[in-house]
């Protein structure tokens, strides 16, 4: 399960800039948060779309955290806020704004 996040959420540094890219879809998060010989759950189960973000927060704060550089940009696809009907993204904004706001990451 440690690999899931590797696939699609990764960071790279450059020129003092760290790069993080994130994968703020929820679609694939039951394939990829989910072992194979895991049984099915049928009772109180968590669910895999809040597990996968918050997953990615914390691989974010850590990232931010020992950033060797001076700028961190943050990119997905998914908007944190939007004005747009039906794009409201409130798990995204909940998993990964206190991340952005404690690190100082500017949104635009």
């Amino acid at each position: 399960m440690a690999k899931a996040p590797a696939e699609t959420a990764y960071h790279t540094d450059y020129q003092g800039v760290r790069f993080l890219s994130l994968s703020a879809g929820t679609g694939d998060a039951r394939r990829l948060m989910t072992p194979d010989d895991l049984p099915a759950c049928t009772e109180n189960c968590p669910d895999p779309g809040k597990l996968w973000l918050d997953v990615q927060g914390r691989q974010l704060d850590a990232a931010v955290e020992d950033n060797p550089g001076k700028w961190a940009v943050a990119v997905f696809h998914q908007p944190v806020f939007s004005g747009a009907e039906g794009r409201d993204e409130k798990a995204v904004r909940d998993a990964w704004l206190p991340v952005f706001q404690s690190s100082g990451i500017d949104r635009c």
